[in-house]
């Protein structure tokens, strides 16, 4: 009965504003991933509902995030053609890797491996993947394809020398998307800002038609519940995809729980490395069956969860019960959304978790954290998200082994 009267109405109004901020985030970090938007929607229901029987951090929002998209789309995009048939069931196939790893780790007690981990590796290579994650939206925001590269480099130099194919018209929508969030957020923190934006700009490519003049439109997305579905399994696939796998297995955990641990040092109770590794497996093992990218904790999405008065998982579940309703009734109102926003969204989110002055006092602190950082965010940046970590870890491991002196 306590509960009821003084967390339940807490709970329902912290699970309405997550989902006004997940469902255009969910069908942009599809978009992001290279699937179909509706499967960014299917991300944040079933998986969801596993997490919540699982998973012990009651703050703690699960869905598609941007870092993992990326990396989703980095690794399987050298494999596979985004938008084919075999590229989907590939990403499903990564999903149920992750998740099957996620498990195996957890039943190896890795979780509490995995803080050893230098930050200045995690912090650098969170803001190259931001970095890259921004640059790859331009294309979006412009109207013409940059390529694949995993290179910022190789992006920003086609960008530079095709400037005169921008689409005018994609071009503008972007601009006044990117404006709007930013006037809406000085004006106010609160408010569900990429709700209001999708539904303005949408309202008035329907209005106008801009679609007739090549503003690109998400178009329809199906309406109903993911249906049961079979990853691929063939033994060079799997062993092509593994590496991908592997690295958003580590990263999409590190994220979840370094989010997930914050909050509950605020709130006095305790996280559970080894079985949020486990909720988290649980959850895109069983996800990859009902057509689910792999799922982490979202830093914005559980900070909003927290800040808005969650108290428990009952926020949650009302996220994904406002999700399922809008797969249910209301897909059709997504058909003029305009990519340049959903572009929009992604690069001012996205450019939050780059703090200059952190890497700056990070390096200024100390040399081997200045190296680790600096190795990571550049080989992230020069050659993709999975050579980035793998040098940062790998150089962490080299310079522990080094006498501590010689950093001072």
């Amino acid at each position: 009965m306590s509960y009821w009267k003084h967390s339940f109405h807490h709970d329902v109004v912290a699970g309405l504003i997550v989902a006004i901020l997940i469902i255009p985030q969910a069908i942009a970090y599809a978009i992001l991933a290279g699937v179909p938007p509706v499967v960014g929607l299917y991300s944040a229901t079933v998986p969801v509902l596993i997490y919540l029987l699982f998973g012990s951090s009651p703050h703690l929002s699960v869905g598609p995030v941007a870092v993992v998209s990326l990396l989703i789309f980095s690794g399987v995009s050298s494999v596979a053609i985004p938008g084919s048939n075999d590229y989907f069931s590939l990403v499903i196939t990564v999903t149920l890797l992750v998740g099957i790893l996620q498990v195996l780790f957890s039943l190896m007690k890795f979780g509490t491996l995995f803080e050893w981990i230098p930050y200045s590796v995690i912090k650098g290579f969170t803001s190259a993947c931001a970095i890259i994650i921004a640059v790859s939206q331009i294309e979006n925001l412009i109207g013409f394809s940059l390529g694949h590269s995993s290179s910022v480099i190789h992006t920003s130099i086609t960008l530079f020398t095709n400037l005169d194919s921008i689409h005018i018209a994609t071009f503008f929508i972007g601009l006044i998307s990117i404006l709007l969030i930013l006037t809406i957020n000085s004006i106010s923190k609160k408010l569900p800002t990429p709700l209001f934006v999708v539904v303005i700009l949408t309202v008035s490519v329907s209005f106008f038609r801009l679609d007739n003049f090549g503003v690109p439109i998400i178009g329809q997305l199906p309406q109903g519940f993911p249906t049961f579905t079979l990853p691929m399994f063939n033994a060079e696939v799997l062993m092509a995809i593994l590496p991908t796998a592997i690295i958003i297995a580590l990263i999409g955990y590190i994220e979840s729980v370094a989010v997930a641990k914050v909050i509950a040092e605020k709130e006095g109770y305790k996280v559970g490395v080894n079985k949020e590794l486990a909720s988290l497996g649980l959850a895109n093992t069983v996800g990859s069956f009902f057509s689910s990218i792999p799922v982490a904790g979202g830093i914005s999405r559980s900070a909003v969860n927290y800040d808005s008065g969650a108290k428990t998982k009952i926020a949650s579940l009302t996220t994904t019960v406002c999700i399922f309703l809008t797969l249910k009734f209301f897909t059709p109102l997504f058909y003029f959304l305009p990519k340049p926003t959903l572009a929009a969204i992604i690069i001012v989110a996205i450019t939050k978790i780059i703090n200059i002055k952190g890497l700056w006092l990070t390096c200024k602190a100390s040399k081997k954290d200045c190296m680790l950082l600096i190795t990571t965010l550049v080989m992230t940046l020069s050659y993709g998200p999975e050579w980035g970590i793998v040098s940062g870890i790998t150089l962490g491991i080299l310079l522990q082994a080094l006498p501590t002196k010689r950093w001072a």
